[in-house]
């Protein structure tokens, strides 16, 4: 069970350096969500929240379950936005996404409080938008193997 769960983890971190790396290629305010590192949808607008929309109505289905990042940072307005989202294929059915990755959150976080449908957020680690920076969480994983309660783990 513990293999498995490391897994699913380091694929998820696979899908955010994608999606976020994908970000960076823009200097527009973007969205990219992917998915089993396939991009389900990338937009570019003015407009950050704008950007969301267009993305999550480009695959509707496959954004689902996916990844969502940003290459700005997410404000309250577009947080409540993310949260209440509903799927452009029923109208009903709110988004759920596994992970939100930006390069920073407003102060008040609180907006993503009482969400269930996001599993982590992250937040890149640098100032500068660029792929210098692109994925810096992932940096401190250590590619050592341990022991974990009788199973291997990366």
């Amino acid at each position: 069970m513990y293999q498995c769960v490391c897994v699913f983890v380091c694929v998820l971190l696979q899908d955010a350096d994608a999606a976020y790396q994908c970000c960076c290629d823009y200097r527009e305010p973007t969205c990219v969500i992917v998915k089993h590192t396939n991009p389900c949808g990338i937009a570019t607008r003015g407009d950050l929240k704008e950007a969301y929309r267009l993305a999550v109505r480009a695959d509707p289905i496959s954004a689902f379950g996916g990844i969502v990042a940003f290459n700005r940072v997410v404000d309250a307005d577009l947080a409540r936005e993310i949260r209440e989202f509903r799927s452009p294929t029923d109208n009903e059915t709110r988004m759920f996404y596994e992970i939100v990755i930006a390069p920073g959150y407003t102060p008040d976080v609180s907006y993503f409080e009482h969400y269930p449908c996001i599993l982590l957020l992250l937040q890149v680690l640098g100032s500068e938008l660029g792929r210098q920076h692109a994925a810096g969480f992932l940096r401190t994983q250590s590619a050592n193997r341990k022991v974990v309660q009788g199973c291997q783990a990366w």
